[in-house]
């Protein structure tokens, strides 16, 4: 049996995920609900296999949305902790759409890490 590409699933679901300009349109807003709850399926699948290169490359990708949901999804894991709150908080930060950096804000609140992103951000700007 062939393996799962878990990299390739999890970028493509996430590339289907609305952007600002997106929401008047509803049939990518319903493609968008279903390849959410898709990837919320694969990364269970995910969590029971070690991931970790594949998270790494994940949180490092060049598309916010890949970006925020592969953080959303490692932040909890203690191994990808930092790195998560980093591509988190870049996104937070720098993305030229407002949704997505809306949304990478408010995970950034209710995960309670946006002192440890502001701690992190100050390092790095150190460096």
């Amino acid at each position: 049996m062939k393996e799962k590409d878990y990299y390739t699933l999890f970028v493509d679901l996430c590339l289907k995920r609305c952007l600002t300009d997106d929401y008047g349109d509803k049939s990518k807003v319903r493609q968008h609900n279903r390849s959410m709850n898709k990837l919320l399926k694969l990364q269970k699948e995910m969590e029971e296999k070690d991931c970790s290169e594949i998270l790494d490359k994940l949180l490092i990708h060049d598309d916010d949305r890949v970006k925020l949901s592969a953080g959303t999804f490692a932040v909890d894991f203690p191994s990808h902790r930092e790195k998560s709150i980093i591509a988190i908080n870049d996104v937070a930060k720098k993305s030229k759409d407002k949704m997505l950096s809306f949304d990478a804000y408010m995970v950034l609140g209710v995960k309670g890490l946006r002192e440890e992103a502001q701690k992190l951000d100050s390092l790095e700007k150190d460096n």
